[in-house]
């Protein structure tokens, strides 16, 4: 089994709104906190749906579920946007904003968070606004949430995977290929579960050349099959699952070079194969069609400081 990690961290931005629209207050981009719940959350489909205002200054910390003087929330969005790098280091940006009309939740502004549901419940994170400031009965606020991804492109993990009698050590590569945080979608605001398309999960064969975000299979051959059975477990901060193929190619023994599996939210990751001893795994194997090939990836996620 190997294992892919990837860390995030988010932050908001407040801007108050007169009515005769100029610019009352801007609070810049300030660091939130993740919460334990937020962990669970990610697994489930959208986390990042609610933004939710309050007027409480009590200190945020990971057991919180709420926000501690809760005024008003809202699942209209005004806005998405996102960043998408396929260079060092890689990082993939989602934008997403909401607007507090007129009358509404007025009076001091001093936490704000983001959540699944409506209810002031399993909050994805909590953030105090420094300083806090006050919303008119006139004046209109828009909260904007920035989620920001930081994979390892390359993770190795020896995991000594024994295929046609030969053990092999495994290199997971992280893959941004333009569908995370594209602009307008709001894409890494989903759940970071196993994807369900079955061409996201995959085998290759042929001679690998130099795996990047860009070329990510670096020159793949033959893709085979698509018959997959995907297990998901959600869990506080990672996912667990496994993606059986079975293949027959041709009747023919089957080389084996990378295997390719997918997160809802647009993630690609990899495993390579390397031999240690025996023979090249991009040798034939004894596989055929009476047999099955399983990859079994835990894919987890934790709070970058």
């Amino acid at each position: 089994m190997n294992n892919f990690h990837v860390g995030m961290s988010g932050e908001f931005r407040s801007k108050l709104w007169n009515s005769d629209g100029s610019l009352a207050h801007d609070t810049g981009w300030g660091r939130n906190l993740i919460l334990d719940s937020g962990l669970l959350l990610c697994a489930a489909n959208g986390w990042g749906s609610y933004c939710l205002i309050g007027n409480s200054s009590t200190a945020p910390n990971i057991a919180q579920t709420s926000l501690q003087g809760f005024l008003a929330s809202q699942g209209s969005i005004q806005s998405n946007s996102g960043t998408n790098n396929t260079s060092s280091p890689y990082e993939v940006t989602a934008t997403r904003t909401w607007r507090f009309a007129a009358g509404v939740a007025t009076g001091t502004i001093a936490e704000m968070g983001v959540g699944a549901v409506s209810t002031n419940t399993n909050l994805f994170c909590r953030h105090l606004v420094s300083p806090p400031f006050v919303k008119g009965a006139t004046q209109i606020l828009d909260v904007s949430y920035r989620i920001t991804m930081f994979p390892p492109l390359t993770q190795a993990i020896n995991n000594g995977v024994v295929i046609g009698g030969v053990t092999y050590d495994t290199i997971t590569t992280g893959l941004q290929i333009g569908q995370a945080g594209v602009a307008g979608t709001g894409a890494i605001f989903g759940p970071l579960r196993a994807s369900t398309v079955a061409s996201d999960w995959n085998l290759y064969d042929g001679n690998l050349g130099a795996i990047t975000a860009s070329n990510p299979l670096g020159s793949p051959g033959l893709a085979a099959g698509n018959n997959i059975s995907v297990n998901t477990g959600n869990g506080s901060g990672f996912s667990d699952f496994k993606a059986p193929w079975t293949l027959n190619i041709g009747n023919a023994p089957l080389k084996c070079r990378t295997a390719m599996g997918g997160v809802s939210t647009g993630w690609r990751f990899q495993t390579q194969f390397t031999a240690t001893d025996g023979p090249d795994i991009g040798g034939p194997l004894p596989k055929d069609g009476t047999n099955e090939f399983t990859g079994w990836w835990r894919y987890s996620w934790g709070r970058t400081p």
